[in-house]
């Protein structure tokens, strides 16, 4: 802390800066805002550039409250929403109001929220219908089965005749 501002240097690991934002950053940040609470979702989306998605929700991005911002990243476009008031429950309505909003507009590409990986989507789809998948890759560099994988979720996958997460 200097001359009244907070400076917050992260680690790039992900496991490491959630836990040091949740148990350090977020608890001494949320002591100086002056009773104002913060409530966000990330909705992500997949098959949709974010020139397009942003194109659809633009007058939600305009507002600035909620915050309404799209991010590319590696498993589609994320939309992350956040709403500001005097206590967490009108903050979180406020969140609540505009995420439904985008969700309508984008429910065709829609995959998931916060935590959920577009590997566990895709793993809770397959759940749900019944079925598994197997992956057979050459040429496209093990891409789809890494994402799969990886997937912290416990996608249905099949790898070389073993079978993956108890199935």
């Amino acid at each position: 802390e200097t001359n009244g501002k907070v400076i917050i240097s992260m680690p790039g690991v992900p496991r490491e800066m959630k836990r040091m934002w949740a148990e350090q950053a977020a608890p001494r940040i949320g002591a100086k805002l002056s009773g104002r609470s913060y409530s966000s979702v990330t909705l992500k989306t997949i098959g949709i550039g974010e020139s397009a998605l942003e194109e659809a929700i633009v007058d939600l991005v305009a507002k600035t409250n909620p915050i309404v911002a799209t991010y590319a990243k590696d498993d589609g476009v994320h939309v992350r929403v956040v709403g500001i008031a005097d206590d967490e429950a009108s903050a979180r309505a406020i969140r609540d109001e505009a995420a439904a909003e985008v969700s309508r507009r984008l429910r065709r590409w829609l995959y998931g929220e916060d935590e959920i990986s577009l590997a566990g989507s895709i793993a809770a789809q397959l759940r749900k219908l019944g079925l598994s998948i197997r992956i057979f890759d050459h040429g496209g560099g093990g891409q789809f089965g890494a994402l799969m994988l990886g997937d912290q979720d416990g996608a249905l996958v099949k790898r070389m005749g073993e079978v993956v997460d108890g199935e």
